[in-house]
């Protein structure tokens, strides 16, 4: 990697207590994240924990919405402000950042609360 450059946005990152045996977990969790993975400009990041805690970190534009539907899923535990930092890598053989022909997404997502 040559080089890199960043971008930051305001988010919000919302724990989730997914309620439900391990199948309705699985069931749940996969629905989030594969919305997380059809909406990229809605939902930046999809975490699980050890639990039945889930942690969905969204852009700031977006919080009141993705509360409202994360409640489907069961109890919302919190809601916290965070930082999210898109991370883009410049490709090993071109001579630009981020091509949006191969890849629309940023290489990393971090954020900090």
């Amino acid at each position: 990697m040559k080089g890199l450059y960043t971008e930051k946005e305001n988010g919000f990152t919302i724990c989730i207590n997914v309620h439900g045996n391990v199948e309705e977990y699985a069931k749940k969790f996969l629905t989030i994240y594969n919305n997380a993975k059809e909406y990229p400009d809605t939902i930046a990041h999809v975490e699980n924990n050890y639990d039945n805690r889930v942690y969905v970190t969204v852009y700031e534009k977006a919080k009141e919405r993705a509360v409202e539907w994360l409640e489907q899923f069961g109890e919302i535990k919190s809601v916290n402000a965070c930082d999210i930092f898109k991370i883009y890598a410049e490709y090993p053989y071109s001579q630009k950042f981020f091509n949006d022909e191969k890849d629309g997404d940023p290489v990393f997502v971090v954020e900090i609360s």
